[in-house]
């Protein structure tokens, strides 16, 4: 496990339930609760080194989990609700970001002002002529 932990190429998706909220702020002795708090512990010290900069983890909260169950300094990060921010979640973990192709009106003119310019009905494209 601390391999993963300290492989800073490696996402951590933390998944944010009511239960995890009990389990980092719980004094139970059971084995699950110790592992819980050990990742959690060293995902805090991670985000204290990088200046408080998430650069890896991925908060998702679960059906029934709201920000109160989110740890105070992980609010700051973009935070996912599944299953309704499925595609952007893979986004994330795919290290993709979404593109809106911005519309292109073609009934107007072309934006530039250059005599040498020649553009098709698609796309815009300027031809510099170097003499």
């Amino acid at each position: 496990m601390d391999r993963f932990l300290n492989d800073k190429s490696v996402l951590i998706i933390v998944v944010i339930s009511p239960q995890y909220k009990v389990d980092v702020d719980g004094l139970g002795p059971d084995e699950h609760c110790l592992h819980t708090k050990y990742i959690y512990k060293q995902i805090q010290n991670e985000f204290i080194q990088q200046g408080c900069l998430n650069f890896r983890l991925v908060p998702v909260l679960f059906p029934g989990a709201s920000t109160n169950h989110v740890p105070n300094w992980l609010r700051s990060t973009k935070l996912y609700r599944w299953p309704q921010d499925g595609p952007d979640l893979l986004l994330r973990l795919f290290r993709m970001e979404r593109y809106i192709v911005p519309h292109l009106d073609l009934g107007s003119p072309c934006p530039c002002s250059h005599a040498e310019c020649t553009h098709s009905n698609r796309s815009y494209i300027v031809y510099f002529h170097v003499k």
